[in-house]
């Protein structure tokens, strides 16, 4: 079920999550990435803590771990970019600024809808992530 409040997403790099010196970030890099949710908005979607959600715009839907947070507004959710699974560009559009001529990559309409069967979702996550590392893997060139 889809919520039916208006949501917008900025999306942002988390700090030094680049260096896979952050022994925090590596323990999750089999985690989708986290999409926090403002307490009130998860309430209306019926989204709890920590449980997978789809994140959809008119572009495409990610699945992502909920994070009910009150550090960001009633309407509008936070994602960061740089996870594995649940690559929040593909929400995004890449039409030009007309000034600076820069893409749209860090803002755009989301709906959230909540995944029913949870189980399902773990499970589409653990494959998913499976897949990405087999086709990795295949398109890597051994070392001479």
């Amino acid at each position: 079920m889809a919520t039916q409040v208006p949501t917008v997403i900025p999306l942002c790099r988390n700090l030094c999550a680049s260096s896979g010196n952050c022994h925090a970030l590596t323990a999750q890099a089999d985690e989708p990435g986290r999409v926090q949710i403002h307490p009130e908005d998860a309430r209306l979607a019926g989204i709890v803590q920590d449980e997978l959600v789809w994140v959809a715009s008119r572009r495409g839907k990610v699945i992502s771990r909920a994070e009910i947070s009150d550090r960001v507004n009633q309407g509008a959710v936070y994602m960061t970019y740089q996870w594995w699974i649940g690559a929040c560009n593909e929400l995004t559009i890449d039409s030009l600024d007309p000034v600076a001529k820069t893409p749209e990559f860090k803002y755009c309409a989301v709906r959230l809808e909540k995944i029913e069967d949870a189980a399902w979702a773990e499970h589409y996550v653990m494959e998913s992530y499976r897949q990405m590392k087999q086709r990795l893997a295949k398109a890597a060139k051994p070392l001479s």
